[in-house]
């Protein structure tokens, strides 16, 4: 069968898991290894013969439409976007976007999935069984709870990592439009209730698990850095050395004196200066580290200006909560440029807990 020529990612969450990293950055747009996911993605669907894609917005709608725009028109795709006033959930983004669709099948894609899984087996798999939905699924990892037993998946629910037969699923669909008879007309709704009634009405619904495919959920910070690290492995053990060993090569000779080792994503236009140290980190756009810069399992947003040893997220002030600068100015006296926010972890309270520094000074700042 012919590949499909349309597509829809999914691009309007909040990323609540990934706060505060998505105060700035909404989540479709995280660099992995410095190009965002959804240019990323959109170049895959682009490779597999797609020639028209839909976004459905609501976060940060305005930056995912300008970066969405220069890698379709690099691509020679055609966008269309819905934005969604009130998030309407997997399976209402679907349905509001049955205009788009036509009678052949699509794509659906989670925008916030790295994903290097080859395209023929969906297709071979649609064609010879025709189910209303192919998805992409993995026994590896994840938290396995879909139940599926000769590429039939008969439950969303009640598996776990000790059951042979159970699952997670990859956020990668192929669907036919016969999916849409199944999809609900609520306002909101999981794209996962209209699998669940497709099966209660005696359709199918398969899952394949390729097994040279690379596949990462970008839900919380740790799991957007350990995601760069596994990408590195996962062309190891698939022959692709060169291509993993090329990346260290690259950033010694870009930054000489700097010690590189593990996986590590540093943005071009980062300057670094000899002496520092990187380890397993992320360094993201227009980043300065000075010589007493020692990084490990960090991640650095844009614009922060680091000369000392960190292994959390490090970020601005002011991309915290916009009103943080006023206060480091009128309480500290801190020139807000030169400082930095490292923000803990949730707490399990309505409270959360920022340190922030300037040179050997710190504070904690407290939030309700």
């Amino acid at each position: 069968m012919s590949s499909p020529d349309k597509a829809v990612i999914l691009s309007a969450g909040f990323g609540y898991r990934l706060d505060p990293i998505t105060r700035l950055i909404p989540k479709p747009l995280l660099p992995f290894w410095n190009e965002p996911v959804l240019n990323r993605t959109i170049r895959t669907l682009s490779s597999w013969g797609v020639r028209d894609i839909l976004i459905n917005l609501h976060y940060l709608p305005n930056q995912i439409v300008r970066s969405a725009r220069n890698t379709s028109a690099a691509c020679g795709t055609r966008l269309a976007f819905s934005f969604e006033p009130v998030i309407a959930g997997t399976g209402g983004a679907l349905r509001h976007a049955a205009w788009f669709l036509s009678d052949k099948p699509f794509w659906l894609v989670n925008a916030d999935i790295v994903m290097d899984v080859p395209r023929d087996p969906f297709l071979k798999c649609l064609q010879r069984h025709r189910p209303v939905a192919v998805l992409w699924m993995t026994s590896r990892s994840g938290p396995r709870t879909v139940i599926m037993r000769n590429g039939i998946v008969q439950a969303f629910h009640g598996g776990n990592p000790d059951n042979p037969w159970s699952y997670t699923f990859c956020g990668l669909h192929l669907l036919t439009p016969a999916i849409m008879e199944h999809v609900p007309g609520t306002e909101s709704s999981s794209i996962i209730d209209a699998y669940k009634a497709a099966l209660r009405s005696g359709r199918l619904v398969y899952g394949i698990d390729p097994q040279n495919a690379f596949w990462a959920d970008l839900g919380t910070p740790d799991d957007y850095r350990t995601a760069h690290t596994g990408y590195s492995r996962w062309l190891k053990i698939t022959a692709r050395e060169q291509t993993a060993d090329m990346k260290l090569r690259h950033l010694r000779t870009m930054y000489p004196g700097v010690s590189f080792s593990g996986s590590c994503a540093v943005a071009p236009s980062a300057r670094i200066s000899p002496g520092a140290y990187i380890n397993d980190s992320i360094v993201m756009t227009d980043v300065t580290l000075g010589s007493g810069c020692h990084l490990s399992n960090a991640i650095i947003l844009p614009g922060v200006q680091l000369n000392a040893p960190s292994s959390q997220i490090v970020m601005l002030p002011g991309q915290i909560e916009h009103d943080l600068p006023a206060i480091i100015r009128t309480h500290l006296h801190w020139p807000e440029d030169h400082c930095q926010a490292e923000p803990l972890p949730p707490r399990g309270s309505a409270r959360s807990f920022v340190p922030l520094r300037h040179g050997r000074r710190s504070v904690i700042f407290l939030s309700y």
